[in-house]
């Protein structure tokens, strides 16, 4: 890399640091001559904090191997779609640099400073070895919190409560029992966990301020120190704790103030593995963003929020192909939303410039979720918002028949299953069009066989 390229590097290295696993990324460079075996070997079997190998990573390609240029790091960037968004900061940030390169003075300072940093010991990069929890023992539990939510997203909410019920049951039935391992018990509390999870994630869906959210989280944190990783757990809570405040409508900063949790959740996700619960973490952060991005719709907020889907996904990578397949869904449609100007309900943002660079992004999004694969088994509840999303793109692109006939599709939904949030804008949009305004099977029987395994165990 040339001067420019590697002062570009540094100057995104923040967001580098903040989201980049060098795992990721290496067997590409490695498939690609771009690092050795021995090399590739060293940064996936290091013992150390993600953080940690990313900062080594950065040594390395800027002031060890030479064979790596800017555009091997993009490719590497872009490798599967995960990092996409560094990538592309990565190029605004060169751009920018070769913008005010006649400045020589500034391209002396940049040296310095690039000279400076290779000049510190190796060792100063290392930052104290963390155990990094693995997801592989979330893998069960992660399941069930997907099947969970998914009768919450198909409107089913006294299954949901039953089910939650009895595995609350369970739970205080077995937890002193000492012919149930220990480890049964603490599955058992993790079941309870995401059932008081969904529970409370029902609730938001529902905008219900009836139902009290400390109750909830205070029965969530009382089970944290039981379940199997508590970091895990406290993650969790952290993140529906920013959720809940953001909720209080008596608050004028209560958005502000849910976010301040959001970056206690996220500190904690620093240590775990990427995955579902990390990237639910990410999930949550988008929600709030959404809500500042409806009072500010500048073009930096959007950037924002686009950027934390991206790392949300990034995360989901990580899951097997069923479970990512239900939560990319969501994240693909806050993500159109966005580039049709739409708020999180759906409501039509006033003051946000559309270009047309925006709609054909929303026309992949749409394309991409019609695939059989991502389609196949689609809840209810993201069936309607897809519905919204559909015709409100085809409204801006004056196909207003088709717009008339999908709003309709969603009105019906938001009326059906009393998605009364929503249903104000589906009704606004199909009165601005001139127009008056097989269920997928979840399988909670999988939930009762795990439950029946761990009490049996």
């Amino acid at each position: 890399m040339n001067q420019q390229e590697q002062s570009a590097v540094r100057s995104v290295e923040q967001l580098i640091l903040d989201n980049l696993d060098v795992k990721d990324i290496v067997p590409f460079l490695w498939q690609h001559g771009l690092a050795s075996q021995s090399v590739t070997e060293e940064f996936l079997e290091l013992n150390e904090t993600r953080r940690s190998k990313c900062q080594r990573f950065l040594n390395y390609i800027l002031f060890v191997d030479n064979k790596c240029t800017f555009e091997d790091l993009l490719s590497a960037l872009r490798f599967k779609n995960v990092y996409n968004f560094i990538a592309d900061q990565l190029q605004k940030a060169l751009v920018s640099m070769m913008d005010s390169s006649d400045d020589k003075h500034e391209q002396n300072m940049d040296v310095n400073s690039i000279t400076q940093i290779n000049e510190q010991p190796r060792h100063e990069m290392l930052c104290q070895n963390v155990r990094k929890i693995e997801i592989v023992t979330r893998k069960r539990i992660s399941v069930v919190s997907v099947q969970l939510k998914r009768l919450s997203l198909n409107a089913e909410f006294d299954t949901i409560r039953k089910i939650a019920s009895d595995i609350k049951t369970a739970y205080y039935k077995n937890r002193t029992k000492s012919n149930v391992q220990i480890t049964g018990k603490m599955c058992l509390a993790d079941m309870h966990f995401v059932s008081l999870e969904t529970l409370f994630g029902m609730r938001r869906e529902q905008f219900n301020n009836l139902e009290d959210a400390n109750d909830f989280l205070k029965e969530m944190n009382e089970l944290i120190p039981f379940t199997k990783d508590p970091a895990i757990s406290s993650m969790i809570y952290l993140a529906r704790l920013g959720s809940a405040v953001a909720m209080e409508t008596q608050n004028a900063h209560a958005v502000d103030d849910g976010l301040s949790y959001l970056q206690f959740a996220k500190e904690h996700a620093e240590h775990i593995s990427p995955g579902k619960d990390t990237g639910m973490v990410y999930s949550i952060e988008t929600n709030l963003l959404f809500e500042k991005y409806e009072k500010d719709p500048s073009n930096e907020m959007k950037t924002k929020l686009l950027n934390t889907i991206d790392i949300a996904l990034s995360h989901f990578s990580q899951e097997s192909e069923d479970v990512k397949r239900e939560l990319k869904r969501q994240l693909m449609i806050k993500m159109a939303y966005c580039y049709l100007g739409l708020g999180i309900l759906g409501n039509r943002l006033d003051n946000v410039g559309i270009e047309n660079s925006d709609l054909v992004k929303a026309k992949h999004v749409i394309d991409f979720i019609e695939t059989s694969e991502m389609w196949n088994g689609i809840e209810k509840r993201r069936k309607m918002l897809f519905y919204h999303m559909k015709a409100e793109y085809y409204r801006q692109t004056g196909n207003i028949d088709s717009s008339r006939m999908y709003a309709r599709q969603a009105n019906r939904m938001a009326e059906k299953y009393h998605w009364t949030k929503e249903l104000p804008n589906t009704v606004s949009l199909l009165n601005g069009l001139g127009s008056k305004a097989k269920p997928i099977e979840t399988k909670e029987e999988d939930i009762y066989e795990l439950l029946e395994e761990v009490i049996s165990d």
